[in-house]
């Protein structure tokens, strides 16, 4: 069961003693499967990092008075409501792991996580009955998100994005919540056996030191912060860490995110974890990794705006070539990862166009290979199996001349993604034709559709297909002409 055990409360908290800004006036060891790190937030500590970050300046009170400003009002009510229902149950609610990293970096928060000490499940279904919402459980990790309506609110204040841009806080539709817990693998690479347990087991789990920071919410220590030992440090140095030797073996996708946030922070791999990433790559533990666990960790990596850094990265520690030897980084690729970011897509789009040029690379077959192996979505298949066709027409996309008539006809079973990434991969007359077409032939709707026909008396049929085509053609060639003809008499005027 994931409700809290008998005692476990007071257990931890008559261990600790609170001091200026969290709790640690001395070291505590928690016994689980593996050696847990220790949960530290000494004066000391704080004191050195207080010209870096000045979220550690702040008291606990003004510290979740910025909290609370940077969510929307309609979830700050919510999550209000879930610490006084907590409290009422003598249990302890936290904000943890990316969403206070951003915080005390002063960048804009992401998806916010609420551990509970307690039972999260129970909490989730009382919010979603408060709410009218909905709750989607996993009773064999101990958590739920709620889902609920709201309206739009206020945007959130007073958070800058890395590069000190100002941006609001996202708005939350839904809540996750997390039962404190401890977890061991009994075997590398295999999902984790996991059971209730206090905070600091919950943090001695998590992939990186600098995601470790919790913010409890309510109770006596309520705006106090807490971290594992070198949390604050690394943040401060800049540096991916790992919480004990074993991480990468335990979850190898942990080799995939190190990169994500090295790349979306600017951070660098502290020395020793670097070693334990690369001796988890010589043994083969990507590959020992359930295919869909990867697959999403990769698309995470490419929809986020370094996606080029972080690729860059992949090939430079050899984890592309452990995905597949013929998936290299080169400078050509670079250009065309921010000729695709200066499209301005959707983030999908842009990850799905940067996938495509990542795997041109690749034969037919070893695409076809690969597509397979980490069973990637039919939408993300169709599309690579049009990037093969749109390769077979590459001679008539180049010839000389080619009127907007026939041009449609090469290009109308094409989606955008296929379209902008075989542009951008081959450039000059081929990407100016793509371009035309997508900008100024696509959009043009067509004067004769099949209900002329059947107002004619032309029954339904396969011919209705080569009748319109026909019909499609001759309208944009006779449109080129004109505006071929208007041009050159304004020329002439």
């Amino acid at each position: 069961s994931f409700a809290a055990g008998g005692g476990i409360h007071e257990r931890i908290h008559g261990a600790l003693a609170p001091c200026d800004i969290g709790i640690a006036p001395r070291n505590i060891c928690w016994h689980c499967a593996r050696c847990v790190s220790r949960l530290v937030a000494s004066s000391c500590i704080i004191h050195a990092m207080q010209p870096t970050f000045a979220f550690l300046n702040l008291t606990p009170a003004q510290r979740m008075t910025q909290f609370w400003a940077t969510l929307q009002p309609p979830t700050r009510e919510q999550v209000q409501w879930v610490c006084a229902w907590a409290d009422q149950r003598g249990w302890n609610g936290y904000v943890v792991g990316g969403f206070v990293r951003d915080l005390v970096l002063q960048y804009s928060p992401g998806d916010l996580d609420v551990v509970i000490e307690g039972d999260a499940i129970a909490v989730a279904q009382a919010l979603a009955e408060h709410t009218g919402g909905s709750v989607h459980a996993h009773p064999q990790f101990g958590t739920a998100t709620v889902e609920w309506r709201s309206g739009s609110g206020d945007r959130g204040a007073g958070i800058r994005d890395r590069h000190g841009v100002g941006n609001d806080a996202p708005p939350f539709n839904a809540l996750d919540f997390i039962t404190a817990r401890r977890e061991w693998y009994p075997q590398p690479a295999a999902l984790p056996q996991v059971a209730a347990a206090a905070l600091p087991d919950d943090l001695a789990r998590r992939d990186f030191t600098i995601n470790t920071l919790a913010l409890a919410l309510n109770g006596a220590h309520a705006g106090q912060l807490f971290t594992v030992e070198n949390g604050l440090a690394d943040l401060a140095d800049k540096l991916i860490r790992v919480l004990h030797d074993q991480s990468f073996m335990d979850d190898p996708t942990r080799i995939l995110r190190a990169i994500r946030f090295a790349a979306r922070l600017g951070f660098g791999l502290e020395p020793h974890t670097g070693g334990l990433l690369r001796a988890a790559l010589e043994q083969g533990m990507l590959a020992r990794t359930t295919p869909a666990r990867i697959r999403h960790e990769l698309r995470l990596l490419l929809e986020e705006d370094c996606a080029a850094i972080a690729v860059r990265l992949l090939h430079e520690r050899g984890i592309l070539a452990a995905l597949h030897p013929a998936l290299v980084w080169t400078d050509s690729l670079h250009d065309q990862f921010k000729a695709t970011f200066d499209l301005d897509l959707p983030r999908t789009a842009r990850r799905n166009v940067l996938l495509l040029l990542l795997l041109a690379r690749l034969s037919p077959a070893e695409r076809h290979t690969l597509a397979s192996h980490y069973n990637l979505p039919k939408a993300e298949r169709d599309q690579l199996g049009q990037w093969a066709q749109l390769a077979t027409l590459h001679d008539q996309l180049d010839r000389a001349t080619l009127n907007d008539g026939a041009l449609d006809a090469l290009l109308a079973p094409f989606a955008d993604e296929p379209l902008h990434a075989f542009a951008i991969a081959h450039g000059g007359s081929i990407a100016q034709r793509i371009n035309r077409y997508r900008t100024m032939v696509r959009p043009i709707a067509s004067r004769i559709t099949g209900h002329d026909l059947l107002a004619q008396g032309i029954p339904p049929g396969p011919a209705y297909r080569h009748i319109l085509a026909e019909a499609r053609a001759k309208q944009l060639d006779e449109d080129q002409g004109l505006g071929a003809r208007d041009q050159g008499l304004g020329a002439r005027g």
